[in-house]
């Protein structure tokens, strides 16, 4: 097993994705739910056909921190992961339905979401992981470990997470980078404006922008209810928060109570927030 004592930034990056499974797990009532992880003796490719289930979710940071994940998830543990998930009484004999593989997907968001604030507070800069559906296009090459947990009364699990190289290469450049961050971290804070406190309780505008796109008068003249605008932003981008007309964060759209919502997901630097306050 590896764990906090390992060295390099890889076994870094799977460390932070065990806890978030124990966290994520532990809110779903598994207590305690026990997880661990070893690097692959081999990059197997990922399994296909009926019997494998995929889940792709695609990372991006700041700096050079890019590329992608793979989590592969073969048939048994998506059925005992999805009736965990959707309170169904453990049994192995039951056929894996969309239910259950739904069930799993928003399990794999979850721990994806707790992994990337997790990975932004130990690293910081711009963290982001975003889930994608799976292309059925195998990368090049990609850097594979084993997870195994327990969760609930299902037998030991294991999935398998792929690092593409791009991946794996930039987890150095980031960890270097938070490295000569912290070294800068007693360096001079921006100044707040002397009147902050009268700024506090003024209400300004937000907007959530999902996307946008020019268009000639001639279209604006001729839409009509029923005609789609499309955007120029794909469905899987995050949205943008702006107050006062300025850019602040960055997030994926939820629903909450009903409303629309922005997890935040990347958030502007103090010196922007700053500026924003200066009128």
């Amino acid at each position: 097993m590896m764990g906090e004592d390992s060295q390099g930034p890889e076994q870094d990056f799977c460390e932070v994705w065990r806890k978030s499974w124990e966290a994520v797990l532990s809110r779903l009532g598994t207590n305690p739910p026990g997880v661990s992880f070893s690097e692959a003796a081999a990059a197997a490719s990922p399994p296909s056909g009926k019997d494998a289930m995929k889940a792709a979710i695609r990372f991006s940071g700041g700096g050079t921190l890019k590329g992608d994940l793979l989590w592969v998830v073969e048939k048994p543990v998506v059925l005992q992961l999805g009736q965990l998930l959707v309170s169904e009484p453990f049994d192995p004999a039951v056929e894996v339905t969309e239910r259950h593989r739904d069930a799993l997907a928003d399990l794999l968001r979850q721990v994806a979401d707790h992994a990337a604030t997790m990975w932004k507070e130990k690293n910081g800069g711009g963290t982001e992981l975003s889930f994608q559906p799976y292309s059925g296009v195998e990368p090049a090459s990609l850097h594979s470990y084993v997870f195994k947990m327990y969760a609930g009364n299902a037998s030991e699990l294991s999935l398998r997470l792929h690092l593409t190289e791009e991946l794996y290469k930039g987890l150095a450049v980031v960890q270097s980078a938070a490295g000569e961050t912290d070294d800068q971290a007693a360096g001079p804070t921006p100044a707040l404006p002397h009147n902050i406190g009268l700024l506090l309780d003024i209400e300004m505008e937000a907007a959530i922008r999902i996307g946008e796109k020019e268009m000639l008068v001639r279209d604006l003249q001729t839409l009509m209810p029923g005609a789609v605008v499309e955007l120029e932003q794909m469905v899987n981008e995050p949205a943008s928060l702006y107050v006062a007309g300025r850019k602040v964060a960055r997030g994926e759209l939820v629903i909450v109570d009903g409303n629309f919502g922005l997890r935040i997901t990347e958030v502007a630097s103090v010196n922007q927030r700053v500026e924003l306050l200066k009128f």
